[in-house]
């Protein structure tokens, strides 16, 4: 099984992707891990996503993360078992070329993810993110707390607030999505195999709704 899913920062899909790849026992392939995991081994490739400050919420050129990207679906877990792929594409041009990518391995893609959220519920999630300075482990003071304050309970780090957790950060980053994803949710709508989601509510929620989407599609 293969899927995509969409949202914008702050839609949860980080952690619906994970419950979905547990669910399937599929990969979860996370993008913006794949070019944190660059940036911090100062890979030849973390160089060059160096120059993008993608930490502001910009993106990488096209080109680029498609190349990251192509690599990573040719590793053996995501052509054995399949995958659920969160972060990608941002693009319409992306979009594009996963598409050409699959048609060209000659494989189906199963379904196409769509997290739906206010804005403002957005950025209200994203400030409570804490994320531990030593080990990255990820917290949200209102969904997901600490035992104790700014301390992480995996291995007594501190925790922080991402740069790109803040207001003003969140809100370009909230429109950058709209620019530039949306044309590439609207390519993969023309397939038919796309599912809308309410992501305003909780996470067992929005998982509820997910997976009785996907299970009447794979089945």
């Amino acid at each position: 099984m293969r899927f995509l899913i969409f949202g914008p920062p702050g839609s949860g899909k980080g952690t619906q992707a994970s419950k979905i790849a547990e669910t399937y026992m599929i990969s979860h392939i996370d993008f913006g891990t794949i070019l944190r995991d660059h940036l911090q081994k100062n890979t030849k490739l973390g160089k060059e996503i160096a120059k993008y400050n993608i930490e502001k919420g910009n993106l990488i050129p096209d080109d680029l993360a498609i190349e990251i990207l192509e690599d990573r679906l040719k590793e053996k877990d995501a052509k054995k078992f399949g995958f659920v792929l969160e972060g990608f594409p941002r693009t319409l041009a992306q979009g594009i070329a996963i598409d050409n990518f699959l048609k060209k391995s000659r494989l189906k893609l199963d379904a196409v993810i769509n997290i739906n959220v206010d804005e403002d519920l957005l950025v209200k999630r994203l400030m409570s993110r804490r994320v531990c300075a030593n080990c990255g482990e990820s917290y949200n003071l209102l969904t997901n707390p600490p035992k104790q304050d700014d301390i992480c309970d995996k291995c007594g780090g501190k925790l922080v607030t991402r740069d790109d957790d803040k207001e003003q950060v969140i809100r370009k980053r909230f429109r950058v999505f709209k620019a530039q994803t949306e044309p590439a949710i609207n390519f993969f709508r023309k397939m038919e195999n796309i599912i809308d989601i309410d992501g305003n509510r909780s996470v067992d929620e929005v998982f509820i709704q997910i997976k009785q989407k996907l299970d009447k599609m794979v089945k």
